[in-house]
């Protein structure tokens, strides 16, 4: 979130109802505010959807959320169910030389891992990528089978495509520090802030039920709800928040003549995708392990980014877990956006191929749901964080103008709700 509200008046106005408008109007409202929503299009909850068919459901964004302490509270409070993993499907994969490991590193390069962790100095470089920092402080080995596969589960980019200070400011080294004792030493600066740590969980009906249960806990607070209405110039509010994507920002900003906010937000890049849920039968997939999912690392030179195996890893997710199983598999990403560029038929043969070459699956899906987003996911590469600068100087510097969503600094659902819950506190 960046900008700040203008306490002193009680009105705002908010532009976009995807999840982080929601979270916004959520916040307000609890804080006194009169809220106003304006979404364009005829529905609230953005990417987030959860579809239903004979099967079970499948989910067009996000399947989970990590339930930090805030997350926890907002659920409550929605009085909203969330399910943990289930018991015996806890346990993460990388792909390496085609099969699932827990862990995919040799005893050799795990020792040379922790070698490098503690005694590789930071030279105080301000602003790394993800590629050149693994490089520095863990070594080739984890970049190619625990920082890349990672990045594809959150990003699904590339290591260099990323910055450090940007994603991951807490693993900025001091200079002079290696990663452990830089590790150690904001640590102990930050002890009191650190809180139980956060477990992967999902509603039981799917994270559309976070979607229904924000909209109905606002809905009859909102002082004026518009849907299918698209604004072309910011509104005349005390407070406004405008929480639509970074190049849907941008056009505001064009015509408030803030083209220097406007370009550096028309350079945000976003990551295409396709998220296709499949459904089989359980004897078909009987190769593929238990778990919560499956990434597949760059130099292993697949298909897919990764597989996400929803039934395993929540309730509800298939009609009869009994007999089937079903599975969210990720394609395309920065590295592969040529896959964007096939219809239906042949994603649903390439993961068929994929599923086959690597699991021996021979029968097809009983039932598969494709989703194409050509704009799915910010990078969060030094750019990203010329915005910040740019914002923060600019039409943010001003109490009551505020910018929110997955490109103003947390790109989760758990950290949107926890920057959001925040003002509560302030």
């Amino acid at each position: 979130m960046i900008g700040t509200l203008n306490s002193s008046k009680k009105d705002a106005a908010i532009i976009g109802g995807g999840i982080s408008g929601l979270l916004a109007a959520h916040t307000l409202i609890q804080l006194g505010y009169e809220v106003s929503l304006y979404e364009s299009t005829h529905r609230l909850g953005g990417l987030i959807k959860t579809e239903k068919s004979d099967f079970g459901i499948s989910e067009k964004a996000a399947n989970s959320v990590l339930a930090s302490v805030p997350v926890i509270d907002l659920f409550n409070e929605l009085r909203t169910e969330l399910c943990p993993v289930q018991k015996g499907s806890n346990k993460k994969y990388v792909l390496r030389g085609g099969v699932p490991r827990t862990l995919p590193l040799t005893v050799t390069e795990l020792f040379a891992t922790i070698g490098k962790a503690f005694f590789s100095r930071s030279d105080g470089q301000a602003s790394l990528s993800m590629k050149d920092w693994a490089l520095k402080h863990l070594g080739a080995a984890a970049l190619n089978y625990l920082i890349d596969p990672m990045l594809k589960g959150i990003y699904a980019a590339e290591p260099q495509q990323i910055s450090v200070s940007a994603a991951f400011p807490k693993l900025v080294v001091p200079k002079g520090h290696s990663l452990i004792s830089g590790l150690a030493f904001c640590h102990e600066k930050k002890k009191s802030k650190r809180g139980p740590r956060a477990q992967m969980m999902a509603p039981r009906g799917g994270m559309e039920a976070l979607v229904n249960a924000l909209e109905s806990s606002i809905k009859p607070k909102l002082r004026e709800l518009k849907l299918g209405y698209t604004a072309l110039n910011l509104p005349k509010a005390s407070n406004v928040v405008i929480c639509v994507p970074a190049y849907a920002a941008a056009a505001f900003f064009r015509t408030e003549e803030q083209n220097d906010l406007a370009n550096a937000l028309e350079q945000v890049h976003y990551t295409p995708l396709i998220t296709s849920t499949v459904f089989y039968h359980r004897k078909e997939v009987s190769r593929l392990p238990m778990g919560v999912g499956i990434l597949f690392p760059s130099i292993e030179k697949r298909n897919l980014l990764g597989i996400l195996c929803s039934s395993d890893s929540f309730p509800g997710r298939v009609t009869d877990p009994s007999l089937l199983r079903s599975f969210t598999v990720l394609l395309g990403g920065t590295a592969r956006g040529d896959i964007m560029n096939l219809d239906d038929e042949r994603v649903s043969f390439v993961i068929r191929e994929e599923l086959e070459k690597l699991f021996q699956v021979k029968a097809p899906p009983i039932h598969i749901n494709n989703h194409r987003w050509t704009k799915a996911i910010p990078i969060y590469s030094s750019q990203i964080e010329k915005v910040w600068e740019v914002a923060r100087a600019t039409w943010c510097a001003q109490p009551g103008k505020i910018l929110f969503g997955n490109y103003t600094g947390q790109v989760s659902i758990r950290g949107l709700i926890e920057e959001a819950r925040e003002l509560l506190i302030e």
